[in-house]
């Protein structure tokens, strides 16, 4: 995943370093905080800090004396840039990731027309941010520094869905910090996550791969009113930073639905996003329980007689071979129309939005049958034991009995 900019770059760490001396005061209370979680102390820091030092900064910044917020956490490893591509620049990652650095609170805001880029707050080089202790911290953090009726959450790092951490499997979880090398890593899966979060948000967003799926936003149901995340990888172009605080400030209340149009229409590789209303999530749940109950035998055949190939996939890569398109698995397993049809009005209601190109050029995934949210499906492949097991502590197993 990585971050383009046509303006002249500057690292990022002499950015915080050349912040104000005595950061602005906080006002008493806010309307709106978005926060922006930034775990990139791994190969993601040079791009994740484009995003922030060279694109958020370029959009709508609220004033000093605004009610509303942006809060950004940053950990990033010493990276180098900028390098040229073409008409394009990149922050690139050195490789660093033996040299410890200082994780911060940044506040961004305008000050006389000026944008500013606050240092608020520094914690400690040892500090992991991946650690669900941690990351609960800092948002208690923000939470006391920025009392407000509402926060939003946009999560940035590396990202593959409720999938169990690396030293389970070999995939990305949620986040990763690189100890020393990259073949030393801190990751969380989707408990550490829902665990680390203190309040309740009026959004999450996964700005991270594969995050899309039923099972990740049907986990985080009770901790946020509204969830927006790619059943696929995330690529090149990410979210579009530039209008992000233009949407998520906006006179109405948040426009979700414009950050995820905003999102494919940058996309140079095209993708897949939905926005989920989570009050939704459990007549959807209840209806796959129902189902899956029912065609439990095909939902594992399937596999045994190699038409997988033939559903709606996500994954790009064969080390990602979990996510394929909920209703699609449903077509494929024997569900009747009656039963596809209630299934379809469930995901419609709980899916609000969602939108796709025609093809992902990352992973020359073509995408014809897509609902917006991957699920799982099931095998008896001892290549899967270690995952089935896994599925079996998630609230969407409880409920549905997939994987028993």
């Amino acid at each position: 995943m990585k971050r383009t900019t046509l303006f002249t770059l500057l690292l990022f760490i002499a950015a915080l370093t050349g912040c104000r001396k005595e950061p602005m005061p906080f006002p008493n209370s806010y309307k709106n905080v978005l926060i922006i979680y930034s775990a990139a102390y791994n190969n993601l820091s040079g791009p994740l800090a484009t995003d922030i030092e060279f694109e958020l900064t370029q959009g709508d910044v609220p004033d000093k004396y605004s009610k509303n917020a942006v809060i950004i956490f940053s950990h990033s490893a010493p990276y180098s840039g900028p390098y040229g591509s073409g008409g394009s620049r990149y922050y690139s990652s050195s490789g660093d990731y033996e040299t410890n650095t200082d994780p911060v609170l940044i506040r961004l805001y305008k000050d006389n027309g000026s944008v500013q880029l606050d240092t608020v707050k520094r914690y400690d080089s040892s500090f992991n941010e991946i650690l669900p202790k941690n990351m609960n911290q800092v948002l208690l953090d923000i939470k006391t520094l920025c009392p407000s009726e509402q926060y939003g959450l946009l999560y940035t790092s590396h990202g593959s869905g409720w999938l169990p951490p690396r030293a389970q499997l070999k995939q990305n979880t949620i986040g990763m910090h690189f100890n020393g090398s990259s073949s030393n890593k801190d990751e969380m899966d989707i408990l550490d996550f829902q665990q680390a979060l203190p309040m309740r948000f009026n959004y999450i967003i996964f700005d991270a791969c594969y995050m899309g799926a039923v099972e990740v936003a049907y986990q985080l149901r009770t901790n946020c009113a509204y969830f927006i995340g790619s059943a696929t990888e995330i690529p090149d172009g990410g979210f579009d930073y530039m209008n992000l605080t233009r949407r998520v400030f906006a006179e109405g209340g948040p426009e979700l639905k414009g950050i995820c149009d905003d999102y494919i229409g940058i996309s140079s590789m095209g993708g897949i996003i939905a926005l989920v209303e989570c009050n939704k999530l459990d007549a959807l749940a209840s209806d796959v329980k129902r189902l899956a109950e029912k065609y439990h035998n095909e939902l594992y055949k399937i596999s045994e007689d190699g038409k997988r190939t033939t559903i709606q996939r996500y994954w790009c890569s064969s080390d990602y071979k979990y996510f394929y398109d909920l209703e699609d698995i449903f077509r494929h397993v024997g569900a009747s129309d009656t039963e596809l049809d209630r299934l379809s009005d469930r995901i419609g209601n709980a899916v609000i939005y969602e939108a796709h190109t025609d093809v992902f050029t990352q992973g020359s995934l073509y995408l014809k049958n897509c609902c917006g949210l991957s699920m799982y499906l099931p095998s008896n492949d001892q290549s899967y034991n270690k995952v089935n097991e896994y599925y079996k502590t998630l609230d969407f197993n409880k409920l549905t009995k997939l994987v028993e």
